[in-house]
């Protein structure tokens, strides 16, 4: 099929905004690096993991709207419109997703602060030292209970092998 050179010319568009996509989702992918620390293995799985799904996708659409044809414009379109996105967004958007991000997180943060403020200051309020005793007490008894429930373990069993002699 040979297309027209408006629809050879949108078609390099596409290529150049999957490009520009290209390199914002794998600025949101750097983002959540920096925020949550991966280590090697995990960077590596992640990047093998996004160029296979992008590359498919990118795939499916060139076949979509290029019926098929594999052309060097739409590569090099998409190549240019990574590389214009490293070389003029990247840093802005990183260094701004990281900064919201991390302002979130000190909101949540301070929300959980005030909403367990109550239960801080019971855990202040409570004398443990009573709490110390009961359990103490209690492991005393079941300590002792045990014992004796080895005692009479000990009395059951030899009762029992006293009436099986018997028989």
């Amino acid at each position: 099929m040979i297309l027209s050179m408006s629809n050879q010319v949108k078609l390099f568009l596409l290529a150049i905004l999957i490009g520009l996509t290209t390199g914002f989702i794998y600025d949101m992918i750097k983002t959540i690096r920096k925020i949550i620390r991966h280590n090697n293995f995990a960077i590596q799985v992640e990047d093998f993991l996004f160029w296979i799904i992008i590359s498919a996708s990118t795939f499916f659409i060139m076949l979509n709207k290029n019926s098929g044809q594999i052309r060097g414009y739409c590569i090099g379109g998409a190549l240019f419109g990574i590389l214009l996105y490293s070389l003029t967004l990247s840093k802005f958007v990183v260094s701004t997703s990281v900064g919201i991000v991390n302002f979130f997180i000190k909101i949540i943060m301070n929300a959980l602060r005030i909403i367990f403020l109550p239960v801080k200051f019971v855990i202040k309020i409570i004398p443990w030292q009573y709490f110390i005793a009961v359990k103490n007490f209690f492991q005393k008894y079941l300590y002792i209970s045990n014992h004796y429930a080895k005692i009479k373990s000990k009395r059951t069993l030899n009762n029992l092998k006293i009436i099986f002699k018997k028989i």
